[in-house]
């Protein structure tokens, strides 16, 4: 994310003032028990300055930082991070107000989560916001969402500055988040299946297979040499393979250059679409984990001829087929963001891409006597 782009908010400054009681300080200091005031009332100003983020909870620590223009997870190999959740993130510590105090006892902080994160059995969220030089900008536990009097896209959220007894219910639109994948820049690749001509599947140690249709849309696809006594199951069993790579998101990272020589290819995978985009998977095992590499490229001869002049198409299949420069684009998105990385996909992606020829066929019915 480019630091220019949160300049926008630093306009927001006044604005912030207007409803705020503690414009004199800079930080948090829960004195008094009427809500309606900026949590951080001096942040918005800073917002520039942000550098770096970290979210600590009971699943783990991990850093969002910002390298040059631009954030990555540095826990993650510096892969790039979402530009949406950084941004909200910023935002969201920035426009978040109080509503009311709520218990200063730290013996009831377990009710509304907001204990201290290291604490056994704690269960909320710690987010430090940094400067480029370590000075801290905001720093709050996130503790239990409060449902019932959020308005429009409002979340109300139990906080407490970890160096403060008080604790708060408080709204805005920060909310937790310690998933770690969820800051990841997580789509890989998507190929509808509308536009899937043909995929062809090689594994390491087993029977080879394609996939196959004539025309793009809805239509059914072939599978190749299925044996006399047997038959190909449902279309849905086989276009969990052929659908495969619609809205492909990864779940982990792997930098190239850590996939061992020696890491076993399980599989080689390639999609083929009608307006010539070819997609190449390749499976490999390292370490007990299946990582994916993937290339792409445009290959004209296979993409279907543009429409004469004057022929009318209203079919949602070709409304999706893309023309050649955007096909073209398209391979060079994603050869771009994968040519460094080999990509970890969560088990309902991995499972459809590692279909046996077996799984999709099943025996023929025997005629009743």
């Amino acid at each position: 994310m480019k630091p220019a782009t949160l300049g926008v908010l630093a306009g927001l400054t006044a604005l912030f003032a207007l409803g705020s009681v503690w414009v004199a300080s800079e930080a948090p200091v829960y004195t008094h028990g009427t809500g309606g005031a900026l949590v951080f009332p001096g942040l918005a100003a800073k917002i520039n300055d942000a550098a770096k983020l970290t979210l600590q909870s009971a699943s783990g620590k991990f850093t969002v930082e910002r390298k040059g223009e631009d954030w990555v997870v540095a826990d993650k190999y510096d892969y790039p991070a979402k530009f949406d959740m950084v941004k909200q993130e910023l935002v969201g510590l920035a426009q978040l107000k109080t509503v009311e105090a709520k218990t200063a006892e730290p013996s009831l902080y377990s009710r509304l989560e907001v204990e201290d994160v290291g604490a056994t059995g704690a269960k909320g969220e710690l987010v430090t916001l940094q400067d480029a030089k370590g000075d801290k900008l905001a720093s709050l536990i996130l503790g239990k969402r409060h449902y019932g009097r959020g308005v429009d896209e409002a979340v109300e959220i139990y906080v407490r500055n970890p160096t403060d007894a008080q604790s708060w219910l408080a709204s805005g639109t920060l909310d937790r988040n310690d998933d770690v994948k969820q800051w990841l820049q997580r789509d890989i690749v998507d190929l509808e299946r509308e536009r899937v001509r043909e995929v062809t599947v090689v594994p390491a140690d087993d029977k080879p297979y394609s996939l196959s249709r004539d025309k793009p849309g809805d239509g059914d696809f072939t599978l190749a040499n299925v044996p006399p006594e047997d038959k190909a199951k449902s279309a849905y069993e086989l276009n969990s393979v052929t659908g495969a790579l619609a809205v492909l998101l990864l779940d982990d990272v792997l930098p190239a250059k850590d996939l061992k020589a020696d890491a076993k290819l399980l599989r080689t995978l390639e999609y083929k679409s009608f307006d010539g985009l070819v997609v190449d998977l390749a499976l490999y095992q390292q370490d007990a984990k299946t990582w994916l590499r993937i290339k792409t490229a445009y290959d004209p001869a296979g993409a279907l001829p543009p429409p004469a002049a004057g022929t009318v198409t209203t079919g949602a299949a070709e409304a999706k087929l893309k023309s050649a420069d955007e096909v073209k684009k398209e391979a060079e998105t994603i050869n771009a963001r994968g040519k460094d990385w080999a990509f970890g996909l969560a088990p309902a992606d991995l499972v459809n891409l590692e279909k046996k020829f077996s799984d999709l066929i099943e025996p023929k019915e025997k005629p009743k006597s």
